[in-house]
């Protein structure tokens, strides 16, 4: 403790040997931090907070669905909130908007204006996140009305931005889903066609809509009728073989009308001049059916298409109206300056000079006593 005691009094003392110096030098440093700080303008901060909507919850599919969704989003849609008001797209947004060039006094013939644009706005730019899961949104600058326009343009670049990007997805869909109705369309229409074509090449005329073939139902009666009465003929025949001469009139014209169904049931394998015939029918018919199958199951994805497309083209126009944030606080102009704080930087930079000159006395000191030191042996000496 005398030790201790010893060189606080020994420091005392040493001060008030250098006191005008340490006068000086601290008023020096005073006036000049004066000085400056008077020349440091005036900066003001504007606050805009908000909440991102999920990404689900923007969905228009989401409506239809029976489960409950949490409308505010999760830490994927802050990153994803973060990374677009950050982004190069938004600083350029801003820099045009608010003419940021010549508000930073940039020389606009600088190849590299853009660069030095985008340091100046990362500097008074702050987009961070909350403790309660919202976004905040600070921008500083000499201008305080312009502080806040820009705060607030940031809230809106950032909900107009991602809202541009799910009208472009949804307008991916509307797209896919026209490009597929062409393609189901062009389909149907060769289908079409070739069911035309093969009802021209067998002679089938009948609509494909109903249950039962007119057309093959004419034939199928004819032919068993003609068959029927064949038979009946045939029959009668024999019992005439057994009573008449093969002479007689009634054998000789039951013979005759026997080889007449005979020949109509030949002929039945032959194009009918208005019905076309029995086998061309089904081949035609087996045909007709595999098209007309594929016709229906086309036409079935090209009805379940329109729908998609009318809904994506619904989604899309209503994505245009979105909203993507839901904002809590508009920033509004400051009432005083945020910085900079003068009394503080000059009362830091004078006491920061004081303790510089009292260490720059020390060293001085130190090295006085050490160079009398090494004095004191040659002076003995001589003596």
């Amino acid at each position: 403790m005398p030790a201790q005691s010893s060189n606080l009094i020994e420091l005392v003392h040493l001060l008030k040997r250098w006191r005008k110096h340490l006068i000086i030098i601290t008023g020096l440093a005073a006036l000049g931090s004066l000085a400056y700080v008077l020349l440091l303008p005036n900066y003001y901060r504007s606050r805009a907070s908000f909440i991102p909507y999920s990404a689900q919850s923007l969905d228009p599919r989401s409506l239809a669905s029976e489960d409950p969704e949490y409308i505010f989003g999760d830490s994927r849609d802050l990153d994803r909130t973060m990374a677009i008001g950050t982004s190069a797209e938004m600083f350029d947004s801003l820099i045009q908007q608010f003419d940021l060039y010549q508000h930073y006094k940039i020389n606009a013939d600088d190849p590299l204006k853009r660069f030095r644009a985008f340091q100046r706005l990362s500097k008074h730019l702050a987009i961070e996140t909350t403790e309660r899961d919202a976004v905040a949104v600070t921008v500083e600058d000499t201008d305080r009305e312009l502080a806040a326009r820009m705060a607030n343009a940031v809230v809106d670049n950032i909900n107009a931005f991602y809202r541009k990007a799910l009208y472009q997805k949804e307008s991916d869909i509307v797209n896919t889903l026209k490009e597929s109705m062409a393609i189901r369309q062009s389909l149907i229409d060769s289908l079409q066609k070739e069911v035309a074509q093969v009802r021209k090449t067998y002679g089938i005329f009948y609509d494909e809509a109903t249950s039962e073939s007119s057309q093959g139902a004419i034939l199928t009666s004819e032919l068993t009728r003609t068959y029927l009465r064949l038979e009946d003929e045939r029959a009668r025949l024999k019992v005439y073989q057994k009573s008449y001469s093969p002479r007689d009139t009634i054998v000789i014209n039951t013979r005759a009308r026997i080889e007449g169904y005979e020949a109509k049931l030949q002929q039945a394998s032959q194009p009918h001049p208005l019905l076309g015939n029995l086998q061309s029918y089904a081949e035609g018919s087996d045909q007709i059916r595999q098209l007309s199958e594929a016709l229906f199951t086309t036409s079935e994805q090209m009805t379940y298409l329109r729908i998609r497309y009318q809904q994506a083209k619904a989604f899309a126009d209503q994505t245009k109206r979105l909203s993507t944030v839901y904002v809590i606080e508009n920033a509004v102009p400051a009432d005083k300056k945020h910085r900079p704080l003068r009394s503080l930087l000059v009362i830091g930079i004078t006491f920061a000079a004081f303790l510089f000159s009292v260490m720059a006395i020390l060293v001085i000191h130190y090295y006085q006593n050490e160079i009398a030191a090494l004095r004191r042996p040659e002076h003995a000496k001589n003596r």
